[in-house]
Parts: structure tokens; sequence; C-alpha cells
């Protein structure tokens, strides 16, 4: 059996999450951590990326009114980088967590990308 590194790029070899879809969680949902504190995802739990707590606020009004979330909705096309020029762009953002943790910025490279590899856009 080849290894991800020994395979070649084809149709076949999409990003890793179900489906060959990517990780859609800064869009379309929250992280309800256990003592309500809600997150944008479970992997960015960082005091300053609070959303808010369950309770205090609708689910709309939280994702509709959050600085937090806008901020994460915004990142589409945006990204820095391998990940900004990457060909799987922009349909796969990265891990969004793994850059956070490592940068503070949600918008810096996933260095635990699987396909920094090289593989970028090319015009024409």
């Amino acid at each position: 059996m080849k290894t991800l590194h020994e395979l070649e790029y084809s149709d076949e070899l999409r990003v890793p999450f179900v489906g060959n879809e990517p990780c859609d969680r800064l869009g379309n949902g929250f992280h309800i951590r256990w003592d309500g504190a809600i997150f944008p995802c479970g992997g960015l739990q960082f005091p300053e990326l609070l959303v808010g707590h369950a309770g205090e606020s609708s689910f709309d009004a939280l994702y509709a009114h959050s600085s937090v979330m806008d901020e994460c909705r915004a990142i589409y096309g945006h990204l820095r980088g391998h990940c900004g020029r990457c060909m799987e762009s922009p349909g796969c953002i990265g891990c969004r967590a793994v850059a956070y943790a490592r940068t503070r910025d949600l918008l810096a490279p996933d260095a635990g990308c699987w396909r920094r590899d090289g593989r970028e856009k090319h015009d024409g």
C-alpha cells in the first residue's frame, strides 16, 4: 500500500474529510463547550474567539452578530501562504485551528496540511 506522499494527484486524491468534503465548521455552526461557552470550532477554544454563552442570546443572533463569526466567515479567498495558493482552495481552507494555535492568525497557513507539497494553483 502506498503512503499519501507516494500517491500521485488524481480526482480520487482529495481533501481528507468524509465524502471528500472539506471542513466547513467556521461558516456553518458552533462548538458548545460543557460550560455553555460557544466557539466557532472545537479546536478554536481560545478566550479571544469566544462567541458567547448558551442561553445569553439566540443562536441566530450569535451567528449573525458576532464579530468572531464575521471574521470566520470572511476567511474564504483571503488565506495566506500555501493555503492561499493551493489548488484545493477555495473548497478547502485547511485546519484553521492548527493555523491559529501556531500563529494566533486565522488566515495563516495550516502547518499540518497533508498537501503541503508544492501543488499550487497556476494561471493559464
